[in-house]
């Protein structure tokens, strides 16, 4: 089967094609079938935060969604755009994020990874983006290890995870 999303376009440049990134996906019905291929040039004035857009899309496809409407999304679940679901995850979250409008455990491990003296984790002021994990002490990689999440976002570019693999990869529990 064809990759729900990918990037695909050529241009014309110098008397020659050339090839230009392009992202292209599939747009998924109300019985999740594909009833159409999109292909944007740009990914600008959307609604929505684009990296969490284009993951959702290349797993499962664009969805049509109308206001205040849900749809079952095929290895997803349930999505519904009623402003009473925009809140809380839908489907299954496997990343821990948290906002300064809403977190996925009601602050409870960005507020121990906070107050862990080797660790320093930057809180969003009231705005759009998410928690950041500076440094991280061994202790605070075994907290985050142990919780219920697979992966975690945002870490700073220079963030300091000394003795990650050993502690997250093989259990070593460092002096």
């Amino acid at each position: 089967t064809r990759p729900r999303s990918n990037i695909t376009s050529k241009f014309f440049e110098d008397d020659q094609f050339q090839e230009e990134p392009v992202w292209s996906m599939d747009i998924v019905g109300e019985n999740g079938s594909t009833v159409g291929r999109a292909q944007f040039d740009e990914v600008s004035g959307w609604p929505t935060c684009a990296d969490e857009s284009i993951m959702f899309t290349a797993l499962h496809g664009a969805v049509e969604l109308q206001e205040n409407a849900s749809m079952e999304v095929p290895g997803f679940g349930m999505l519904s755009s009623d402003h009473q679901f925009w809140e809380a995850p839908q489907g299954s979250c496997r990343t821990y994020f948290s906002f300064s409008m809403w977190s996925l455990d009601g602050r409870k491990l960005e507020t121990a990874l906070a107050q862990d003296e080797g660790s320093i984790v930057h809180i969003a002021d009231p705005s759009s983006h998410p928690l950041s994990f500076g440094t991280l002490s061994p202790k605070a990689m075994r907290m985050l290890a142990a919780s219920e999440w697979l992966f975690a976002r945002k870490f700073d570019a220079s963030a300091n995870l000394s003795g990650f693999s050993d502690i997250v990869f093989n259990g070593v529990v460092p002096e």
